[in-house]
């Protein structure tokens, strides 16, 4: 229970000195708790889109995650720092839009436009248009915006999200 609390702290610490300090004082774990699912939600997610990082941290967490979801830390913290990965499927699923999943255009739509070394720009834009006049009628369709440039090594896996700045908010909010 102790490594937990101080893995805990530790991570409220090494991202905000003023509110860890609170916290290491205060011990009110529930205070952060969007944040720590938030951290553990990211780590997990950039696993999945990472398969070949993190190759023995990450299991090291899973086995953090296993002891402090059990029901004596679930009580102690007041929460479970455990929350299900948020997927496509999932967020689909909640806004009762999947049928988006089985509409035909969703491949070229989605489809990364790759570009080869030295491709002319036009030849870019050519495909890029393509793919927005593909777009627009799903969008219609579904009533969704979906978003990004296609150039995938351009983006990050998630929104990015700096950790400090979150750890202010959720101490703000106190959710």
């Amino acid at each position: 229970m102790e490594e937990v609390c101080a893995l805990l702290s530790g991570l409220v610490v090494s991202c905000d000195y003023a509110n860890g300090k609170e916290l290491v004082k205060e011990r009110d774990f529930s205070a952060y708790k969007s944040f720590f699912r938030h951290v553990f939600e990211i780590m997990r997610r950039y696993k999945i889109m990472n398969p070949e990082k993190m190759r023995s941290s990450y299991g090291k967490m899973l086995y953090f995650l296993q002891d402090a979801a059990s029901d004596e830390m679930t009580e102690l913290l007041g929460f479970s720092v455990v929350s299900p990965v948020k997927t496509v499927f999932s967020l689909l699923e909640k806004a009762k839009a999947l049928a988006l999943l089985d509409d035909p255009a969703l491949g070229p739509a989605s489809m990364e436009v790759l570009a080869p070394k030295g491709t002319p720009r036009h030849e870019i834009d050519r495909l890029l248009r393509r793919k927005v006049r593909v777009l627009r009628p799903l969008k219609a369709r579904h009533l969704l915006f979906l978003c990004g440039s296609g150039f995938q090594k351009n983006r990050p896996p998630f929104p990015p999200v700096t950790v400090a700045r979150h750890v202010r908010a959720t101490t703000c909010v106190r959710s």
